[in-house]
């Protein structure tokens, strides 16, 4: 379904286009994912996620090992294990694997709203920024490099915007 739906927007965008060129003569393309990974802000962004959790990570890492360790040393002993302490062990195995689960998906979730909540105003300059650029150099219309087939040499703005944003966004 989203291809279909990413198809006719593809569709109706590449019959709108030629009308737009005529008003303006100038359609950009913009690649805003590569703009934001490569400038200033985007990689702070994302070393101070990766500082902040890197933390998270190793604890979970060793827990991992832990049961690990703990599973390894219970099928060793298990053909000596009274059937009740063997299902006991188990079930506590068990119950530490779905708790470090559990604590490895809330970590994740935590980790998205605080990036979100990082990134959400510099999208917002980025916005600004690409609406500037355009009607500073008299584009009609910039589009993301992800929806279109063909691009023609001279109509990639990534570098320019993110020279903008870079100086925006410090």
């Amino acid at each position: 379904m989203r291809i279909v739906v990413k198809y006719l927007a593809l569709a109706a965008l590449m019959l709108a286009l030629p009308v737009l060129a005529q008003a303006a003569d100038k359609v950009g393309v913009i690649n805003t994912q590569d703009v934001f990974m490569n400038s200033d802000a985007g990689k702070r962004v994302n070393q101070s996620l990766e500082a902040k959790f890197k933390a998270k990570q190793q604890q979970f890492a060793q827990e991992g090992d832990s049961i690990k360790q703990a599973a390894d040393e219970l099928n060793k002993k298990a053909s000596v294990m009274a059937a009740d302490a063997k299902q006991k062990a188990q079930a506590e195995l068990q119950t530490r694997y779905e708790k470090l689960l559990s604590d490895q998906n809330a970590a994740s979730q935590q980790m998205i709203q605080e990036k979100n909540q990082l990134v959400e105003p510099l999208m917002k300059t980025l916005d600004q920024v690409i609406s500037d650029y355009a009607q500073k150099n008299g584009f009609a219309v910039i589009i993301e490099r992800g929806a279109t087939l063909f691009v023609a040499p001279g109509t990639d703005v990534t570098a320019d915007i993110a020279k903008a944003f870079n100086a925006k966004a410090r």
